[in-house]
């Protein structure tokens, strides 16, 4: 549950609430997508971390589940398509997002920029 994240601890780093609504939707989408990639809708285990710095949100994923393999991601999936949409809504969600296959181990970073808020 990435709730917390609306705003974080340095006055001039908030995340708006459009902003966390984001980070929730993508992060919520990219564990979906380990669940039924990675896993093969079976459970396995998902570490998760997150760092909030001056230059905003950093969200780590690791599964270990199969690898994610070559995928193309359709800039905008035909609305007949069950399905598919996972990466381009991710893609979407974040600034940044960025793959790795480890040695047995599957790694994400998600990143989105900080949104600085005027006083007042």
């Amino acid at each position: 549950d990435v709730t917390g994240v609306q705003t974080c601890a340095l006055p001039i780093c908030w995340l708006s609430e459009a902003g966390a609504h984001r980070a929730r939707l993508g992060l919520h989408e990219l564990l979906v997508n380990i669940r039924d990639h990675a896993y093969s809708g079976g459970p396995g285990p998902i570490d998760v971390g997150m760092t909030v710095t001056k230059a905003g949100l950093t969200v780590s994923v690791t599964d270990w589940g199969r690898a994610l393999g070559d995928v193309d991601v359709p800039e905008t999936p035909a609305v007949s398509e069950w399905g598919g949409y996972g990466l381009s809504i991710i893609e979407g969600a974040f600034d940044e997002v960025e793959y790795r296959r480890g040695i047995g181990r599957n790694q994400w970073t998600l990143t989105m920029r900080s949104e600085v808020v005027a006083a007042s």
